[in-house]
């Protein structure tokens, strides 16, 4: 992932070469969806603030393919389903594809 400035192009050094399937910007955070990891970046400085994988969060395992923010709460759709990270109180849930209102909403 790279930043432009006037002249020329930076790359954010602390993502590597990860392959990036998704970005968001919520406020002063960029969040990037990576396979098998999540970043919440620093809009302003460009520093990683927290790398989420296998170790600290259930998306690690998984491809993280798209991302949206309602409210306070960040959705991840991964290959393990859908997640949702409460960015206030920092806590992760797993919505099962069994879980009856995630089937009204996907079924019906």
């Amino acid at each position: 992932m790279y930043l432009f400035d006037e002249n020329r192009a930076q790359p954010i050094s602390a993502l590597g070469k990860q392959v990036i399937y998704d970005t968001l910007q919520s406020g002063d955070f960029l969040w990037v969806a990576a396979r098998n990891n999540l970043y919440q970046v620093d809009a302003h400085t460009h520093e990683v603030i927290q790398h989420f994988d296998e170790t600290n969060s259930p998306i690690g395992a998984s491809y993280n393919y798209s991302l949206a923010m309602k409210d306070d709460t960040l959705w991840i759709g991964s290959t393990v389903g859908l997640v949702s990270f409460d960015t206030n109180n920092r806590t992760w849930q797993v919505w099962e594809p069994n879980m009856p209102w995630v089937e009204k909403i996907f079924i019906h």
